[in-house]
């Protein structure tokens, strides 16, 4: 059970009756707009909920074979884990089998407890590619009303914790006294943060999940919640209704928790659970309650203030790369590439040519020096990534190695692929092609699917061969990056650094991959208050994401080319391989017995990254220290460009960082 139900009769239509009184004047509420609803009162009515013992059943049956296509499933359950990695280990199949076995007895008293305790096994898997948004979980977005930020008072002390608020008192009158946080809740304040905010965050990183607890202007640019997941997490119940602070100097204070209703889910008319749960969860359901993404927009964005940046020297709408140069004499050479994700606008070839307009004119204007700023990178596209990198470094090539989990659905689906599907009409993210998959060094491509598929034996876990997923070198890229494939890189690996807040993931981690291997230095703001070495990269170091959604997709493909190939060859291993694949295929996405997010926010990691000197342990399982750590500063929090002046004093100037 997540959590004590409330003692309110009838929550939903309680909250029901407040929408409809503040609808009732459309000229007073013109964004139609549903928030501030007291957090407990929406956490009640979710609880009244009915919980369904045989759909929950039959949705944990419908999903676990999803789940099996997690490439780290079989590290993530050992007792001693790699020992870079530093979060505990997790059986995710076990805790799949014991949520099924409570279902099965009825021992939920809502369903949105079941959704809960789903949601929350996931959670520890520390993976932020590997995710399930189910049907009661989108419904309110909550929200307590008071960010937090953790402040050192020159970066290199430990920092303290204060409200926002209190921040923002003591940034704009230096002179006025205001207290850090001592305590929340009757516990440690940093201890709490750690242990019931941070402890649940998708970061396998202690320090990174830190960070993503307190506030950040490059989580706005990267179009997340910049507020911190004390403010909001995914929307998701924080726990308490009310939490109390109490302060250095003895005073307190009490923080709410709010729900907001979005938009998207329609007029907030459901009466009872029943109601609300035959809406947003059972598939014969025509409302598409709880299928939109909620905005990450906060209830009431008091981090608004403290989260701008001042205007790029360079930019451009094709792109969300950024260039800015730093207000200092001392470093007139030094430029900073801020990079808050590798999406893609309006297709790779605009990417490249705008961003190599940008390097191109950095050397003509003296700057010799570069600050690339991967702050709350999330990823996105992997051509954007390595591409860059090529920009960066033209005359080096990219490493890229990865395996997937080898279990019996993969390889009957790679059988099929490979027998039946052209290679000119496949996916272009589709890995179960050996045609489409190289060797890590990029000299040939796998000739059968046997031969990719293995599997290895790695890490005690069926694996795929070590391979790459297209050819992506210097020759590859001149198509379209032209003469500066084989140029003269713009800067010297010895004049670059990359600097993070630990909030690096996916593509963002590969892109990093390439820098370190090449010599670029790393520096890395925040963390948890102790002195010590912190990680630059701490976010998800997968090499592909999939949803639930493509991995159905992929499934019904499969199922296509085998039925159409029984149907025109007529043989033998052509009805085998059909009759395998239905044996084994579980419910598309579309087809499972409950309701859940099929737009982004369900999915899994499918396929590992590896390092050149260690082709078995996956990358999300090592540590590697950024050469350099700094507090965060209360100049950094409210005029973020600090960072980077920070960042140039450490690596270029003669400042200090955390133990040195």
């Amino acid at each position: 059970m997540c959590c004590s139900a409330g003692a309110t009769k009838q929550p939903c239509a309680d909250i029901a009756g407040r929408y409809r009184t503040s609808h009732a004047n459309t000229s007073s509420n013109p964004d139609n707009s549903f928030d501030l609803i007291p957090g407990q009162l929406a956490l009640d009515c979710l609880r009244t909920m009915p919980f369904n013992s045989t759909l929950a059943t039959a949705f944990i049956d419908a999903y676990r074979p999803y789940l099996l296509f997690h490439s780290t499933l079989d590290v993530l359950r050992e007792e001693d884990p790699p020992p870079g990695y530093l979060s505990p280990s997790i059986d995710l199949l076990a805790g799949l089998g014991k949520i099924r076995r409570r279902a099965a007895s009825g021992a939920y008293e809502s369903h949105y407890d079941f959704d809960w305790e789903l949601n929350r096994l996931l959670s520890l898997a520390h993976d932020g590619h590997l995710q399930i948004r189910p049907c009661s979980l989108g419904l309110f977005s909550f929200t307590r009303d008071q960010p937090l930020v953790s402040v050192s008072d020159d970066g290199l002390q430990l920092p303290s914790i204060y409200t926002l608020d209190d921040a923002q008192r003591r940034e704009a009158h230096p002179l006025h006294s205001v207290s850090p946080i001592r305590e929340i809740n009757g516990m440690n304040a940093a201890y709490y943060l750690e242990s019931n905010v941070a402890m649940w965050l998708d970061s396998h990183d202690p320090d990174a999940r830190y960070n993503h607890v307190f506030p950040s202007a490059a989580a706005r640019l990267a179009e997340a919640y910049p507020g911190g997941a004390w403010a909001r997490y995914r929307g998701l119940w924080p726990g308490t209704g009310r939490d109390r602070l109490a302060f250095a100097n003895g005073s307190h204070t009490t923080v709410g928790t709010y729900a907001s209703w979005s938009v998207t889910n329609g007029p907030m008319i459901y009466e009872t659970g029943s109601d609300l749960f035959a809406a947003a969860c059972l598939p014969t359901s025509t409302s598409t309650l709880g299928r939109e993404m909620i905005s990450e927009e906060p209830l009431r964005d008091a981090s608004r203030v403290a989260l701008m940046y001042t205007e790029a020297e360079m930019k451009h709408t094709d792109t969300p790369v950024k260039v800015y140069y730093l207000p200092s004499a001392r470093f007139s050479n030094v430029a900073v590439l801020q990079v808050p994700s590798f999406s893609l606008n309006n297709g790779i070839s605009s990417y490249i040519n705008i961003t190599q307009h940008f390097l191109q004119r950095l050397v003509t204007q003296g700057k010799t020096k570069l600050i690339i700023d991967l702050s709350d990178n999330n990823g996105g596209d992997v051509d954007a990534g390595f591409s860059l990198f090529r920009l960066l470094f033209a005359d080096q090539d990219v490493y890229s190695a990865t395996r997937f989990r080898a279990n019996d659905l993969v390889q009957i689906m790679g059988q099929i692929f490979f027998r039946y599907l052209d290679p000119g009409k496949a996916p272009v993210d589709l890995a179960l092609l050996p045609q489409n998959a190289f060797d890590p060094a990029q000299k040939h491509a796998f000739r059968s699917w046997d031969t990719l598929y293995g599997p290895d034996d790695s890490q005690d876990a069926n694996m795929s061969h070590l391979f790459a997923l297209l050819a992506f070198n210097a020759t590859s890229v001149q198509r379209e990056m032209g003469s500066i494939a084989k140029s003269q890189s713009s800067f010297k690996a010895q004049d670059t650094v990359m600097l993070t807040n630990g909030r690096c993931s996916s593509t963002c981690a590969l892109f990093a991959q390439q820098l370190s291997r090449h010599g670029v230095g790393s520096v890395t703001f925040g963390g948890r208050p102790r002195h010590g070495s912190m990680q630059a990269v701490r976010g998800n170091k997968g090499a592909q994401y999939w949803s639930i959604a493509t991995i159905g997709r992929y499934i019904a493909l499969a199922h296509e080319l085998a039925i159409n190939a029984t149907r025109t060859q007529h043989t033998a291993e052509d009805e085998d391989l059909l009759a395998k694949l239905e044996t084994l295929m579980p419910p598309l996405p579309g087809d499972f017995p409950l309701r859940f997010d099929l737009k982004g926010q369900s999915g899994i990691n499918f396929r590992n990254s590896y390092d050149e000197d260690d082709d078995q342990t996956p990358r999300q399982f090592k540590y590697q220290a950024a050469h350099c750590r700094r507090f965060f500063t209360l100049e950094n929090i409210f005029q973020p460009e600090s960072i980077w002046i920070d960042a140039a004093e450490a690596v270029f100037g003669e400042a200090h960082c955390v133990g040195t």
